[in-house]
């Protein structure tokens, strides 16, 4: 388990970071009635919680006392549920994060982000590594598909 929460919880880092940009893509991607946005924080905290009360298990054979550890663990699943639970009340502040994902919700329509999404999918994997990892490269890529969204 310590190493699923050490990797989610990394992942939801570089998702954070801006550095993986295709699970929040993917959320563009849906149609219906309601548009559905990717929230990083409740998810991160939730790692970061399983986190500390994993690795406390592995620090007790060094550590005399690790329930501090266990203490703040708990309290970060209990955030996460907040977040989780509240995330209808709480969605203009938590749609901040990744910056780039405000940026582009708030300058684009819906049917562009959906063809954002689209568009991110068939990208070849060399080029996705690209954009990922340079902001204005994947600012300018998402421009052009706006751009050749207009009618």
């Amino acid at each position: 388990m310590f190493i699923v929460a050490a990797f989610f919880m990394t992942r939801d880092l570089l998702i954070l970071t801006g550095v993986l940009k295709g699970p929040v893509l993917q959320k563009f991607e849906k149609y219906g009635d309601q548009e559905d946005f990717y929230y990083v924080l409740p998810s991160l905290i939730m790692w970061i919680g399983w986190f500390c009360i994993t690795s406390s298990f592995w620090l007790a054979s060094f550590l005399p006392s690790v329930t501090p550890l266990i203490f703040f663990g708990g309290m970060f699943l209990v955030a996460a549920g907040g977040l989780h639970y509240y995330r209808d009340t709480l969605h203009h502040t938590l749609v901040y994060f990744p910056r780039w994902q405000y940026d582009i919700i708030s300058r684009t329509k819906r049917q562009e982000r959906r063809r954002l999404a689209y568009m991110w999918l068939h990208l070849p994997p060399r080029l996705r590594l690209i954009y990922n990892g340079n902001h204005r490269a994947f600012r300018e890529w998402a421009d052009f598909v706006i751009l050749a969204t207009f009618h």
